[in-house]
């Protein structure tokens, strides 16, 4: 499984094999046909003898390969009907794609976003990354705090990389979008996606699209609400209002024409992993 970028022409970025180092030479992007004034050095003879008509190799600089785990540890996704919890699924999901952009070269930093704030680290490259990544994850699952004020949340994340300019990397989102400001953050996705690729990792709980058919009381620690199985009104609402908030964010990642994976807190992550894998390469002939 490769998590190299499929969408490169709605970037940019370089390509798929550029170099560990800044600054060292040009990778190759793409042919075009001969205008006035191009360099006749980089004409392509061979393409050109093949098809009649004069075609030049252009070039785009190296780029260092970066990659960033925006993983949310908030507490809303300690949360799981069965299953495994949301905020488990996130950092086995996250460890997955750091252990194989690792093998890739990339430099790996990672954004956790808990509710106080969003802590960041830069990991950098290595096999010495995965262990530290996973202590991280480790030490804020152990120290879970009490929500308290104002909740960190993807929106403000996507803000800050906006805000400092983030360019030229590869963002892969573990959340489950509880909250996400449907309005700011299509503008900071449509913004981010410009100069970088983003893949969404959806996760969610049944419980979260539907409620389930027998009464039931849920509630913490301020507030406790009980939910009667014979309240068809307030099941149809709390149906239509979930289906309307998936739909919304499937329609942002469809917007900038990046990937949004769903996850779920039922299923064995490396099974979904290995399901999707399965899938991926039916449609790509088996590659």
């Amino acid at each position: 499984m490769s998590w190299q970028p499929p969408f490169g022409r709605f970037s940019l970025l370089s390509g798929d094999n550029r170099a560990n180092r800044l600054g060292q030479g040009l990778d190759f992007a793409e042919l075009r046909r001969y205008q006035m004034g191009d360099d006749v050095r980089r004409i392509d003879w061979k393409v050109t003898q093949r098809t009649g008509q004069a075609y030049v190799r252009t070039y785009t600089e190296e780029r260092e390969k970066v990659c960033r785990l925006i993983v949310d540890q908030t507490n809303r996704m300690y949360f799981a009907s069965d299953g495994s919890l949301k905020s488990v699924i996130a950092a086995e999901l996250s460890t997955v794609v750091a252990g194989r952009m690792i093998e890739e070269g990339c430099h790996v930093h990672l954004n956790l976003i808990t509710d106080p704030q969003i802590y960041t680290h830069a990991l950098g490259r290595g096999r010495r990354v995965l262990p530290e990544l996973i202590a991280l994850l480790a030490d804020i699952s152990a120290s879970l705090p009490l929500p308290r004020g104002r909740h960190s949340g993807v929106t403000d994340q996507l803000k800050d990389l906006v805000d400092r300019q983030v360019r030229y990397q590869q963002l892969f989102i573990f959340s489950d979008f509880y909250g996400f400001d449907m309005k700011l953050g299509i503008g900071y996705l449509r913004e981010l996606a410009r100069f970088n690729n983003i893949y969404g990792f959806h996760i969610s709980d049944p419980l979260e699209a539907k409620l389930p058919e027998h009464s039931m009381v849920v509630g913490d620690e301020a507030r406790q609400l009980s939910i009667s199985a014979t309240d068809t009104s307030l099941h149809r609402r709390f149906t239509e209002q979930a289906s309307q908030r998936a739909s919304s964010l499937e329609g942002a990642f469809s917007e900038i024409r990046q990937p949004l994976l769903c996850f779920t807190t039922h299923r064995d992550t490396w099974q979904q992993v290995e399901h999707m894998h399965a899938i991926s390469a039916v449609y790509s002939g088996g590659h």
